[in-house]
């Protein structure tokens, strides 16, 4: 064999032996000489498999459900939005009638870059009625210190890198590089961002499955790029003049390349002795999601697994979700473990239920131990920054009061 680099197949068609049928490996040979090999590779050169595994996605058939969207309107926080609903099985984001109007949607899944693994923002956006004086977002933002997302600004297409609120990247993309016009942008156009954070690696721009730019961080920076990689799928839409602004959506989706659901630790809290319950909604158990931990803003997730409950007669088991904290009379909440995020109450003497959204109502069927699985178990219901989770009790009979003791199962990200 001569002096150049061979893959494995041809070391060992080399290395047969056709008068005794056999594989003779010279030991002398040098592997790192012979071998062509990359990191899509493996030593043997063999392709690498890649699985990708969706984090998130999303369709607005229907309505755009606050279990999985947070929406904000002039940067207040509501769950009775006018600006950003479903029209026509499409997320319809608007900002119109005051000058300066905004309108914000963020999904409440905030899913976490796994290292040395690419992730892809994708989705499809077109625009119903075209003007030039507002300001158009799309892509991956997190209200207080991460984005990476592209921004159409009077008829300008740009490619925008934030962290904490530093502009780091605004960039023109060229579109004729995906043998487009700004006009087009007028129709179902594709939207991609690729990257890989391994701490400074670049960003790259997508039009139309076309790359327009890339970002050039990779060797040229002292610092991160992005502080806190798990940024949420987002809209936004601010309007400067007196003319309605909006955008449509048809889906999104957050894929990791070799990605998987991971990095979840168990946790349940409940209360430890038995608390009274009359015939009103009697909070049993409140689950708190924090805001911040040491100082440092939230964006892990907690998924609510499993609820089980204890009664000594027939009861009513409600389950109700709400971020106004005027909602719950008389709460004491109290860190689960040290690192946690969730902090949960047993003492909330009462709730305001026009103030909450009800997620079930179950009955126990006799005088003992009973068991909920919440949506999550299938439909991955997530709790956030902000989130409560009450758990009510009453009894069915009327004439007594009921004892009842409470379990909430959860999963933690860490």
């Amino acid at each position: 064999m001569d002096n150049k680099k061979f893959t494995p197949q041809q070391i060992l068609n080399e290395a047969y032996d056709e008068d005794n049928g056999a594989i003779n490996i010279q030991t002398q040979w040098n592997w790192g000489n012979w071998v062509e090999t990359d990191i899509w590779n493996t030593a043997w050169g063999i392709s690498k498999v890649s699985q990708d595994y969706s984090l998130f996605h999303w369709l607005w058939t229907y309505d755009v459900p606050a279990t999985q969207w947070l929406i904000e309107e002039d940067w207040v926080e509501t769950q009775a939005s006018t600006r950003v609903t479903s029209v026509d099985s499409q997320l319809q984001v608007s900002s119109w009638a005051t000058s300066w109007d905004t309108a914000y949607i963020e999904s409440k899944r905030h899913p976490r870059y796994q290292p040395n693994r690419w992730h892809l923002y994708s989705t499809a956006w077109f625009m119903p009625n075209p003007t030039d004086t507002w300001i158009r977002r799309l892509g991956l933002m997190h209200d207080w210190d991460a984005w990476a997302y592209f921004e159409l600004t009077d008829w300008i297409l740009y490619a925008v890198i934030k962290n904490d609120w530093i502009e780091r990247v605004k960039e023109v993309i060229d579109l004729s590089l995906a043998w487009i016009t700004i006009a087009d942008l007028q129709y179902w156009t594709l939207y991609d961002i690729q990257f890989q954070w391994r701490w400074v690696w670049d960003y790259f721009f997508y039009v139309n499955q076309v790359l327009v730019y890339k970002t050039s961080f990779l060797g040229a920076n002292i610092e991160t790029t992005i502080f806190n990689p798990a940024m949420s799928a987002s809209y936004y839409s601010e309007n400067t003049d007196w003319t309605e602004v909006a955008m449509r959506f048809w889906c999104v989706d957050i894929t990791s390349e070799w990605g998987t659901r991971e990095w979840l630790t168990y946790l349940s809290v409940a209360n430890a002795t038995p608390k009274i319950v009359s015939n009103v909604n009697t909070p049993a158990i409140i689950i708190r999601i924090a805001d911040t931990l040491n100082t440092i803003k939230n964006t892990r997730d907690v998924l609510a697994l499993r609820i089980t409950w204890s009664s000594d007669q027939k009861s009513f088991m409600k389950a109700f979700v709400t971020r106004d904290a005027t909602a719950i009379t008389w709460a004491s909440f109290i860190q689960a473990r040290d690192w946690s995020w969730v902090d949960y109450d047993v003492s909330a003497t009462a709730i305001d239920t026009a103030k909450c959204q009800l997620l079930w109502n179950v009955r126990t069927q006799q005088d003992n131990n009973s068991i909920v699985d919440l949506p999550s178990s299938n439909l991955d219901f997530p709790l956030i920054h902000w989130d409560y989770l009450i758990i009510t009790m009453h009894r069915e009979n009327e004439t007594w009061d009921a004892w009842v003791v409470v379990t909430v199962e959860l999963w933690e990200e860490i």
